[in-house]
């Protein structure tokens, strides 16, 4: 069972990987130019809506990546609530024993005066 998980996992992790190598493909202004090299060019882009396609391209690129990274999350989160369910259940288990005995309370040496 674990090296299932383990080799899904990995799998996600890979397509994940991909994912992110697309989406740097595709922005490459993003991964090679800084912020001053953006500010030294201080000319004046006009609305090109050819521009457009790589914009909507790039945007269904990042939601798919969110996407795949929440699922991801998601999955992960119900694995630890699952194991957290488990480990309480084996500890109630344990306890229920111990509970069960019945303490003898020693009568008190001295009782207190009624005035």
């Amino acid at each position: 069972m674990a090296s299932q998980m383990h080799q899904s996992m990995f799998e996600k992790a890979s397509k994940l990987g991909k994912l992110t190598m697309e989406l740097k493909d595709h922005v490459p202004e993003l991964t090679t130019a800084s912020g001053e090299e953006a500010v030294a060019n201080k000319e004046i882009v006009k609305f090109d809506p050819s521009r457009m396609i790589g914009i909507i391209k790039r945007k269904a690129l990042i939601k798919e990546l969110a996407a795949a990274y929440h699922a991801e999350c998601i999955a992960c989160g119900q694995e630890l609530l699952q194991l957290q369910k488990k480990l309480e259940e084996q500890y109630a288990e344990r306890r229920a024993p111990e509970e069960t005995r019945k303490v003898l309370k020693r009568p008190k040496k001295r009782s207190k005066k009624e005035h």
